[in-house]
């Protein structure tokens, strides 16, 4: 193995954390062996601070226009989605089918499998957005929109590389068991740019927003556990869907 495949902060790895995480035009990257995609897992937060930037650009745009604070939250909303395919919304879906739509965990993950969406999903996903856009047209309305959305993104992506660090795979053809494990100094590397931008932008109120960060993080950590023996790309998608909208919570109550 060479020095270069070791290297932790390599460019490759910003590559192929966008190509994972969003559906930019973007040339499929390289994998190898000795570096796998898993250890792009730190860059994960940095696609969150992106789609913050992107999402702002847009949200100001149309404030300046003299658009209503609803209409731009939803506009933010629909881009972000836009953006990453909806892929964890997708996964938000199919883990509200599948924890609830059956007793044993092997039909739960056939449920989760299946790309037909049930009560649960619809279910999941409307109060999910509902939410989401509830907190944007607030922050916009309070003058905090930029520091809600950039913390939001990219904190709840940092949880990405914990999950796969800590939790099995609970089934092995999967996105989440093709991705691989990460190592602890990615898992870490991530968690900290996302506590930074966290604490840069919210000041001692972050240490409120990361400690309920870290327990939602628990608590989805825990369910998956109970309901699959594991994490699958579904419920990652899940928990950062969750994790986002603690930290959207907490925001609005916070500032």
């Amino acid at each position: 193995m060479s020095r270069n495949d070791t290297t932790l902060f390599q460019l490759n790895h910003i590559y192929q954390a966008f190509s994972l995480l969003t559906r930019l035009p973007i040339p499929e990257p390289k994998f190898s062996t000795a570096s796998p995609a898993a250890e792009a897992g730190w860059a994960y937060p940095v696609v969150g601070i992106f789609l913050a930037l992107l999402a702002s650009v847009i949200g100001f745009s149309l404030t300046f226009l003299g658009f209503d604070s609803g209409i731009v939250a939803g506009a933010v909303v629909v881009s972000i989605i836009f953006f990453t395919g909806g892929m964890h919304e997708d996964g938000l879906a199919d883990s509200a089918d599948g924890f609830w739509g059956s007793w044993e965990p092997a039909r739960r993950l056939e449920i989760m499998k299946d790309s037909h969406i049930g009560t649960f999903g619809v279910i999941a996903l409307f109060f999910s957005l509902l939410l989401r856009w509830y907190c944007i047209k607030i922050s916009i309305d309070g003058s905090f929109f930029f520091t809600s959305l950039i913390i939001a993104t990219t904190l709840s992506r940092s949880a990405i590389p914990v999950i796969m660090s800590i939790l099995p795979n609970a089934r092995e053809d999967g996105l989440s068991a093709k991705t691989g494990q990460p190592s602890h100094i990615t898992t870490l590397v991530a968690i900290a740019i996302g506590v930074s931008i966290t604490l840069l932008f919210s000041g001692w109120v972050g240490l409120i927003i990361i400690t309920v960060f870290f327990l939602t993080l628990c608590i989805a950590m825990l369910l998956s556990r109970s309901k699959i023996g594991g994490q699958t790309g579904d419920t990652i998608g899940a928990s950062q869907q969750l994790a986002e909208l603690s930290i959207f919570s907490c925001l609005i109550i916070a500032f």
